[in-house]
């Protein structure tokens, strides 16, 4: 095992309060190099501003192919909802911040989530739905639908939800804070327009 690695499996296991009895089992293969230093950034970070949380990470494996692994930060904290306000404009902070510091670091640039009490998790969920509903919306009427302006993390909601859609397919449009979503229905294949 690396030095790199025994570090980050040592770093974690002191973070997480386990024992060190099982230094010697082998790191999961889902676990990334870093993995641990992300949580004892975050972990510091939050205790620094106060606030005393439980830190844990786990890795998403991608969606499909044109996609990537996800480093996911679960951060449970029961006083920290300051960091949800004004859509979660703090908990956005503490990502960029962990995401910068992580990635100077260690030198992986494997995208970072950070998640408070489930709000991220529970909003992707809802952006993906929403997006399914809109998607289902096209097909029926046969027209397109230009969703709200949205933040760049929730338009790639969207298009990731409907990458693989039969029957629509996703663009961005816009510049800057007015950058929205459009659903539109895709054009009948060739075969279907000879029958």
């Amino acid at each position: 095992m690396s030095n790199w690695r025994l570090r980050d499996r040592l770093v974690g296991i002191r973070i997480s309060g386990m024992s060190t009895d099982n230094i010697e089992d082998p790191i999961p293969e889902t676990q990334v190099a870093g993995e641990a230093r992300a949580v004892e950034l975050v972990q510091g970070i939050m205790s620094r501003m106060g606030y005393d949380a439980t830190v844990s990470s786990r890795v998403v494996p991608a969606m499909d192919e044109d996609s990537d692994a996800t480093l996911w930060i679960d951060v449970s904290c029961a006083d920290a909802e300051r960091l949800l306000e004004y859509r979660a404009e703090g908990l956005d902070a503490l990502q960029m911040l962990t995401q910068t510091m992580w990635g100077h670091q260690t030198k992986n640039r494997m995208r970072l989530t950070v998640d408070l009490n489930g709000h991220r998790a529970e909003h992707q969920s809802n952006m993906m739905k929403m997006a399914l509903r809109m998607a289902e919306r096209v097909q029926e009427t046969g027209r397109p639908i230009m969703l709200e302006p949205m933040l760049a993390s929730e338009r790639r909601l969207v298009h990731m939800a409907l990458r693989m859609h039969e029957h629509v397919f996703s663009e961005s449009q816009g510049e800057g804070g007015s950058r929205r979503v459009i659903i539109k229905p895709r054009a009948p294949s060739a075969n279907l327009a000879a029958d």
